[in-house]
């Protein structure tokens, strides 16, 4: 059985800095600024402090996790004030605090129990060490993916300029009762420790949740979702996330790693798309219509802008969960691909036509 190792040596360290560049640069064909091509490398301020975490296979890394102890790290102040841990050190020790971040799996192992055994090693040695906060913040299609673990969301969204929109989410590592109720993989290891209930109370209080929630009779009407069951309709909106924006803010930028499809449930979106070179056309999207299906079809950047014109909800479908869905209820999921697939074309074939008599 793979086993979760901490990075001692420097020699380590570089096989997972390694394994970064590939995951985040060659793969996913990000930009971060930290980025050494020239060693192909992906390292970052809180390495040097941080605990990594990872998982090999032979010689080849196929996971790893950083972890920085805010009592041992100092972060960056600007990540410090997105994350909105003021409010958490004001009252619990430094010593109770970390941060999750570099999360990733190398992609022949995504499909397996990899991710859930690095995330339950990070799980396990957090609380060895007496954390009762661990934040992150992570694209909102994996909103879904933290939180069935656990993790909620606490804090309002940033746009990182390397990596786009990011969800702060924290887990509070001794609240037993969410983490029966989200069924998350950290229970049973919970149960194992002494849980005190004052972090739990005191996230509560201070952060009541506001999370909006969805009425299944309402998503029925939705041509998207005509001719599901209730059952389906439930299992699709389990993997999902409804997630609000403020009018000006940036969803999806031009370029992004953008893997979910977006269903607009109120408000108003304008989408630039990237039709050839510099040319763009421009769409407003209203209640009940999508963006972002092409990703579901194709693995590649983005080549939409989409932009809030008003306060707008939306429902997050990640691509991983729809993959997933496909084999366990495909009648359902066939009936919502070709939907989008008619989206598609009803929004973006003219124009390519277009671009094709202009050029």
């Amino acid at each position: 059985m793979l086993k979760v190792t901490p990075a001692i040596t420097a020699e380590e360290k570089q096989r997972i800095y390694h394994f970064r560049y590939q995951v985040y640069v060659e793969e996913m064909r990000k930009q971060p600024k930290s980025a050494n091509h020239r060693d192909k490398i992906l390292t970052d301020e809180l390495d040097e402090t941080a605990t990594l975490l990872y998982m090999a296979q032979g010689d080849e890394i196929i996971a790893t996790l950083q972890r920085s102890f805010l009592d041992s790290t100092t972060l960056p102040p600007v990540l410090y004030q997105h994350l909105g841990i003021s409010q958490f050190a004001d009252v619990f020790p430094k010593s109770a605090l970390s941060v999750s971040t570099r999360l990733m799996v190398a992609p022949a192992y995504r499909n397996s129990v990899t991710a859930g055994t690095i995330v339950l090693a990070a799980y396990q040695d957090a609380r060895e060490r007496g954390v009762q906060f661990d934040f992150l913040h992570a694209a909102p299609w994996l909103i879904p993916f933290y939180t069935n673990l656990g993790f909620r969301r606490y804090a309002h969204h940033f746009l990182d300029p390397d990596v786009g929109l990011q969800v702060p989410q924290v887990l509070v590592m001794e609240d037993l009762e969410h983490l029966r109720n989200v069924r998350s993989p950290f229970y049973r290891k919970a149960c194992r420790y002494s849980n005190s209930p004052v972090p739990a109370d005191w996230f509560k209080q201070t952060f009541p949740q506001q999370q909006a929630s969805l009425q299944q009779t309402s998503m029925t009407a939705m041509s998207m979702f005509q001719g599901l069951s209730d059952a389906d309709l439930q299992q699709l909106l389990q993997s999902s996330a409804v997630h609000t924006v403020k009018s000006g803010e940036t969803i999806v930028r031009i370029g992004d790693v953008t893997n979910a499809m977006f269903l607009i449930l109120s408000g108003m979106i304008e989408v630039r798309h990237l039709l050839h070179q510099s040319n763009h056309s421009l769409i407003q999207l209203g209640t009940c219509q999508t963006f972002g299906e092409a990703n579901l079809f194709h693995q590649t950047l983005s080549s939409e802008q989409a932009v809030a014109l008003t306060d707008s909800t939306l429902l997050i479908l990640p691509k991983p969960a729809i993959a997933k869905l496909m084999k366990v209820m495909p009648k359902a999921m066939c009936h919502i691909l070709f939907n989008a697939s008619q989206s598609i074309c009803t929004r973006y074939v003219p124009d390519a036509l277009l671009c094709l008599e202009v050029a």
